[in-house]
């Protein structure tokens, strides 16, 4: 008996995993909804990665207060990364379109393709440590931009891992037609919890370098 009345004590396993659950569940009807208009959505994942890294650092609280706290405060910088990486998403897709309308394959056409797959790829680990660094560091659109793709590729491993994280649900779903509305649960909350746990150690470890620069 006391067992039991301890798994469903408030502190409990099995009601700390509810609470979890019904966060994930609300972050990712918030997310998407916020992200709507499309130019939204900048501000909808940075609220999103600073929701759940409250809930990995046990300091969540009220999660939809966190959420458009966050939402509110990173709207305009938000909307300026999602008209930037549209525009960019939008470049390198007619891009490579382009370069696959031609029956030969010139010279200039295989370097050209090469770019885009190199833009390809800075444009994906921009967009993996971009959200993080927005919800946790206060400074400019650009330096926040700098800011994470240079921890995507001073951690690469890491951001790899992420980028896996983020795309196995709907990779999953690809296959699996009948889970596609599993997406609307947990589609990015799910992953954005899993990267918070990685990233999580590298925030921690900044903050404790710039407590020790202010104590010196």
């Amino acid at each position: 008996m006391a067992s039991e009345s301890k798994l469903f004590d408030p502190e409990g396993l099995l009601m700390t995993s509810f609470d979890t659950v019904k966060n994930l569940i609300i972050l990712n009807l918030l997310t998407i909804i916020c992200s709507l208009p499309i130019v939204t959505a900048g501000a909808a994942f940075t609220a999103l990665h600073y929701s759940v890294l409250k809930m990995v650092r046990n300091e969540e609280g009220y999660i939809s207060k966190n959420f458009f706290k966050s939402f509110k405060e990173n709207l305009k910088q938000g909307i300026g990364f999602s008209v930037i990486m549209l525009l960019a998403g939008a470049f390198i897709g007619a891009a490579f379109y382009a370069t696959l309308m031609f029956e030969e394959d010139p010279g200039f056409v295989k370097l050209a393709r090469v770019l885009l797959v190199v833009m390809a790829v800075a444009y994906i680990l921009q967009l993996t440590f971009f959200f993080p660094v927005q919800a946790k560091l206060a400074a400019t659109l650009s330096q926040n931009m700098s800011n994470a793709f240079k921890m995507a590729l001073s951690h690469f491993p890491m951001t790899l891992l992420m980028i896996v994280l983020n795309a196995l649900p709907f990779v999953i779903c690809y296959f699996f037609n009948f889970l596609i509305p599993v997406l609307l649960i947990f589609g990015f909350s799910l992953p954005a919890i899993w990267d918070a746990k990685l990233y999580d150690k590298i925030f921690k470890k900044l903050e404790d370098d710039l407590n020790a620069r202010e104590d010196i």
